[in-house]
């Protein structure tokens, strides 16, 4: 399980903390989700060198390998 802290990274960093959160202090466990959303920060904070635009940077990251 996720503990009630979660640490992100990327330039998302603050809305994802403070959305992850908000669910857990609705009472939702959310940890896929939230497993999910550190999926994604480690990949934009590992690639954000190489794509400035948020846009095609999750795009790439959905895209099937």
């Amino acid at each position: 399980m996720i503990g009630p802290t979660t640490v992100f990274s990327s330039r998302l960093a603050p809305a994802l903390a403070r959305y992850v959160d908000l669910k857990r202090a609705l009472g939702r466990r959310f940890d896929k989700t939230t497993r999910t959303l550190q999926s994604l920060d480690r990949f934009l904070h590992d690639h954000a060198p190489h794509y400035l635009d948020l846009n095609e940077s999750a795009s790439i990251w959905v895209m099937p390998a």
